[in-house]
This record gives C-alpha cells, sequence and structure tokens, in this order.
C-alpha cells in the first residue's frame, strides 16, 4: 500500500494539479533523457483578456482543449507541456522538425474554442529551438522562447529561436549566469569601483557625476553595458545602486574636510525609481554617513522610470522632499519625452549627447537643442549638455543658454579616490 502511495505521489509530482498537464518538472526530466529535443513554445496573450471577461476556467479549458487538438500530431515520446500564464511547451524529436512546426502552426491556426457557444481564436505564437542534454539554465530558455512568441504574433510565422545555432544560445544563457554570478561576488566582496566625471556650471561651480565600474579576471574594465542589462534580468540593480550610493556618501564623510559642500550625481536604474522603499533607504544611509541631502543629484533615464509615471513621481518627490535634486538623463531620446516631461517636478534635464554631438553641423540638432533649452526654462530647470568635446561646440552650447557643461573637453573620467 506504502508503495502504491508513494508511486502516485511521484506521479502527482510530474503534473500540474489545475490543468491536468505535465509540468516543468516533467518536462526537465524529459530534456535529460533525450540527447537531443526541440522545445516548441506556445504563446496565447489574448487568454489574459479572455480569462478576466470569463473567468479562470475559460482558460484552464481553452488549455486541456488545445492540448487535445495538437496530441495527435505527435509522436509517443513527445508531450504537451503546462506552464503558468497563457502558455504551453511541447518536447518534439528533431527529426524534420521545422517541417513538423510548420505543420503544428497550420494545425494551431484551425483550432476553435467554444466556450459558452461563441467561438472563440485567440492567435498564438509558436516559437522553437533545438538543445542538446543536459540542457542548462532551462527558465532562461524558456523566457528567451517567450519573448521570440510575441515575435511570431507580428509575423504569423514561427520563430526560429536558433539561427544563430544551438551551441551560441546556450552559450549566450551561460554567459549572463557567469555575469551574474560575478555581479553577485562583486557585491558581496566590494570588487566594483566608481569613476567621476567633472561637470562644470557656467557660474563657476563644479559637481561630478559618478560612474560605475567593474575589472573581468585579467583587470581590463567591463563595459557597463554588458553588465546593467544582467543586472536588470536578474533584480540586481537596485542593490547596486544602494552600493553606489553608499559608496559615494563614505567617500563624502571620508572627504570632508578638505570637500565639505561638494555635490554628486548618482544615476539611479528604473527599479529603484519603481521601489516604494528607496526613499527610505537613501535617508538611512544620508543619516548614516552625515551627509546633506543637497549634495546628491540622482539621474534618470526618462525613457525608462517614467513609463511606470505614478510610483515613479512617489519616489522622486519624496527624494526631492528630503532635499536631493532630480535629473532627467539622456533627455530627448525616449518616447513622447516633451509631454512626459509635463508631469515631472525634476530640478535637472541633462540633454542627450547624440543631440549635442553635431550641433556645430547640424541645424536641426541645433533647433532641437534650443527648444529644450527654452522648455527647460519654462520649468524653471537647469540645462546640462552632454559630450562637450570640442571648443565649437562648447561655444554653441554656451550661446543657447545651456547651465552646465560635460565631456571629454571638460574633465575625462578619473578614480573617485583621486579627484580634488
Amino acid at each position: 500500500r506504502q508503495r502504491v502511495v508513494s508511486g502516485r505521489a511521484r506521479r502527482l509530482a510530474y503534473l500540474d494539479p489545475v490543468v491536468h498537464l505535465p509540468n516543468l518538472r516533467a518536462l526537465n526530466r524529459a530534456l535529460q533523457n533525450a540527447p537531443w529535443s526541440t522545445i516548441c513554445f506556445l504563446h496565447v496573450p489574448g487568454l489574459e483578456l479572455l480569462g478576466k471577461n470569463y473567468g479562470v476556467m475559460l482558460r484552464i479549458q481553452y488549455k486541456q482543449k488545445l492540448s487535445h487538438w495538437i496530441t495527435p500530431m505527435l509522436a509517443s515520446n513527445e508531450c504537451v507541456y503546462q506552464m503558468s500564464g497563457h502558455d504551453l511547451v511541447l518536447r518534439l524529436n528533431t527529426e524534420a522538425h521545422q517541417q513538423r512546426i510548420e505543420a503544428l502552426d497550420k494545425h494551431i491556426k484551425q483550432f476553435r474554442f467554444i466556450w459558452d457557444g461563441l467561438p472563440l481564436q485567440p492567435p498564438v505564437g509558436v516559437s522553437y529551438c533545438c538543445v542538446r542534454s543536459p540542457v542548462s539554465h532551462l527558465y532562461l530558455l524558456l523566457g528567451e522562447l517567450s519573448t521570440s512568441s510575441d515575435l511570431s504574433l507580428t509575423t504569423n510565422a514561427p520563430e526560429d529561436l536558433q539561427r544563430r545555432g544551438a551551441m551560441h544560445l546556450q552559450r549566450d544563457l551561460k554567459g549572463r549566469i557567469a555575469m551574474m554570478n560575478r555581479l553577485q561576488q562583486a557585491l558581496e566582496h566590494d570588487h566594483f569601483f566608481l569613476m567621476a566625471q567633472p561637470i562644470f556650471g557656467v557660474r563657476g561651480d563644479v559637481y561630478h557625476e559618478i560612474l560605475l565600474r567593474l575589472r573581468d579576471d585579467n583587470g581590463d574594465v567591463i563595459n557597463p553595458d554588458n553588465f546593467l542589462p544582467v543586472a536588470h534580468e536578474f533584480g540586481l540593480s537596485s542593490a547596486i545602486d544602494l552600493w553606489v550610493i553608499e559608496n559615494t556618501l563614505r567617500f563624502m564623510a571620508a572627504s570632508r574636510e578638505y570637500m565639505p559642500a561638494h555635490r554628486f550625481a548618482i544615476n539611479l536604474s528604473p527599479t529603484s525609481v519603481c521601489r516604494a522603499r528607496f526613499p527610505a533607504e537613501v535617508k538611512q544611509l544620508l543619516t548614516q554617513y552625515q551627509v546633506e541631502p543637497w549634495q546628491l543629484v540622482f539621474e534618470v533615464t526618462e525613457s525608462n522610470s517614467l513609463t511606470n509615471a505614478e510610483q515613479a513621481q512617489l519616489t522622486l518627490g519624496q527624494l526631492q522632499q528630503f532635499g536631493c535634486q532630480i535629473a532627467i538623463d539622456d533627455f530627448g531620446t525616449g518616447y513622447a519625452s516633451y509631454a512626459r516631461l509635463k508631469n515631472v517636478d525634476a530640478d535637472i534635464l541633462k540633454i542627450d549627447g547624440s543631440f549635442i554631438r553635431n550641433i556645430v553641423s547640424n541645424s536641426l540638432d541645433y533647433q532641437i537643442v534650443a527648444s529644450i533649452c527654452h522648455l527647460a526654462r519654462m520649468k524653471n530647470m537647469q540645462v546640462v549638455a552632454e559630450y562637450v568635446e570640442s571648443e565649437e561646440i562648447r561655444s554653441v552650447v554656451l550661446s543657447l543658454g545651456i547651465d552646465y557643461l560635460q565631456g571629454y573637453l571638460i574633465g575625462e573620467p578619473q578614480l573617485l579616490s583621486e579627484i580634488q
């Protein structure tokens, strides 16, 4: 009797209790048991709206019926697996997999789901790739397939994730995992280091922008563009932001005697801007290191942070109430920047360098920068020009009433510990 009970428990461990389809644990086991497999991802985003209107049972029954519709086209060792949300996954053999995926896609497009007498046919995105056992980082791979299946909804055809090749795909995933581990180690053991670039004001004042850097095993500097997206993907962005803030404040406290009133600008990720607890964490650090709030400028990229406008405004508003300043970074490149700016109460506007770089030779860039300066003055905001890299550029931006200049002509980044 005990063997029967334990055997049943093992079977149930591989079955979704609601949809009654094999779960991801079962998929993982099947992938390990086959030398090569084709993973086919079915994405049905329309189920979310239908579920809201008709209830969760619609989503459950849709998945069950679609699974039954697909099963006759599968071999005996192939199966449909349950994914949470609006998705299903198939494990197929690799023989003639492209033709089979195309046939499956055609077959799925003929599927009609009847609910309460109403025929429903939400579009199904299809993506696929071939993998070799053992499949490491399955959940990351399914995330890649989910993204690719969104494209399938646009192209109305199955999307092959593997145009770059299976091994390349797995190497890419392993590379991101390795970078995630490197970032976690850097947080735990202070392997990051900070640089600072001066920003000079036309009235003689100066402050510095803090730049985060990381070295690889050979001592070479890793470009932030290579590690910040990974930090965002794995939920490390806010922890890194707090590391930067704390280490900047520690430097400010240590150098208080010879730099008593110096200001620093720190970039914030969208994750931090959208965290309700973030202002309290900043306030605690300011108190701990006895730094005045007005000595900090927080830079946010408007195209990212302002998409979640409500929480972003609350977070930025609280930071301003403490006495910190808010700068909108890379202004002019985000979607509907001018429209969004109407609702933002920031102190500083940093014009994206793509407009400054060619301002001398490109009349359109000149007019764009002039209009941004005019808009900023109406909002009582100070303006920073990035990428000031020649005397000609400096002369032009000063004629437009720019308040602050930043770029290699003004000053190159240097180690934070070396600035005076």
